[in-house]
């Protein structure tokens, strides 16, 4: 090559400029930053409180931990979230039951639980599906299928979309402050130790549990918690979310697909509460049918038990410790009424 050729090409080279290398670096920083978050921390918060999002993996972690400590596999599954905390199993089956219920779990935490079990172990005999009647709204954030720290929990290799996903959603500010209580919480205050009645004081005060067994219950006693909760769920700007919907049909398909006895029940409400949810938040009806609508479109292959009211299927009422949770003793009459296949709302009418 002629020399004047090779110099002009020297010459004629672009050189980087000084504020691209520092834009390069800036955005390197941050993609840095927003990988080395996801993977330390799951800043998703989805209840009115900063203890709930270390608590949900606090109850994730526990459970897994009592499903891998099992001397001899289980054949039936109960999956929902605090609302079917103390269910234990159909009657006669309690002992070859886990419940993999967790607090603040949408349809698609389910999902994946389901078949997390069935990877371990193949699909159970029996599922037990509690929903929430506010299982299509926003109240709730995906824990598993959106949190890298969740798979790693379970043990399953995240998606490269799924973090790309992911990635993008960290760029809004509530998930920034979410970060920064997650991150609070795992390196300055620890995570809370705790059940949730203990890490929500009015969750379950033992005051209002023995209003609730000698029949005596107001609005103004409820918790402030759940109350919050209804009205994200159901007020004015509570947000339908159509994939809710769609990994709730999935799960219930696949375990169709996989000869699964499946049991689903739309849990009850606390009498007064209940009275007190209809007549401020119109909202809760159109809901609660969304709901029951998606489950009976797989009648008969299913069962659905609708016990909202909870009289239907015989809870007595003093049997919840606030306005939507049953203490041990009502979640046993719920399995009773399930067994017994009473407010089946896949039965034909009766004239």
């Amino acid at each position: 090559m002629p020399d004047h050729v090779a110099k002009l090409a020297i010459v004629d080279l672009p050189r980087p400029r000084a504020y691209s290398v520092v834009v390069l670096a800036v955005v390197g920083v941050l993609c840095a930053s927003v990988v080395a978050v996801n993977v330390v921390v799951n800043p998703r918060a989805e209840f009115p409180s900063t203890a709930v999002p270390p608590l949900v993996f606090y109850n994730l972690q526990r459970k897994l931990d009592a499903y891998q400590a099992l001397e001899t596999p289980v054949s039936d599954l109960v999956l929902g979230t605090s609302r079917a905390g103390y269910v234990s199993g159909l009657p006669g089956r309690e002992n070859e039951t886990f419940n993999f219920a967790i607090v603040g779990s949408p349809p698609e935490d389910w999902r994946d639980l389901y078949r997390f079990f069935k990877r371990e172990q193949g699909p159970p005999t029996n599922l037990v599906l509690v929903v929430d009647q506010n299982s299509f709204t926003d109240l709730f954030a995906p824990r598993i299928a959106d949190s890298i720290e969740a798979e790693a929990i379970l043990g399953v290799p995240p998606v490269l979309s799924d973090q790309v996903s992911l990635a993008l959603r960290t760029l809004s500010v509530p998930y920034v402050l979410d970060t920064l209580n997650s991150l609070k919480f795992r390196f300055v205050t620890g995570y809370p130790q705790a059940a949730p009645p203990k890490a929500f004081p009015d969750f379950a005060r033992s005051d209002l549990m023995e209003h609730y067994r000698a029949g005596r219950f107001s609005p103004a006693e409820a918790s402030p918690t759940i109350d919050q909760q209804f009205e994200r769920a159901f007020g004015p700007g509570s947000v339908h979310v159509p994939s809710r919907a769609d990994a709730l049909r999935s799960l219930l398909e696949e375990a169709v697909a996989d000869g699964v006895v499946v049991d689903v029940v739309l849990p009850p409400i606390q009498p007064v509460a209940l009275a007190d949810l209809e007549s401020r938040f119109p909202g809760f009806l159109e809901q609660t049918k969304n709901v029951r609508d998606a489950l009976i479109a797989f009648c008969p292959s299913i069962t659905v038990i609708d016990a909202t009211g909870g009289e239907a299927v015989g809870i007595d009422p003093a049997l919840f410790y606030n306005q939507t949770h049953l203490t041990k003793e009502g979640a046993d009459q719920l399995m009773q009424a399930v067994a017994a296949g009473r407010a089946d709302a896949c039965a034909p009418a009766t004239s």
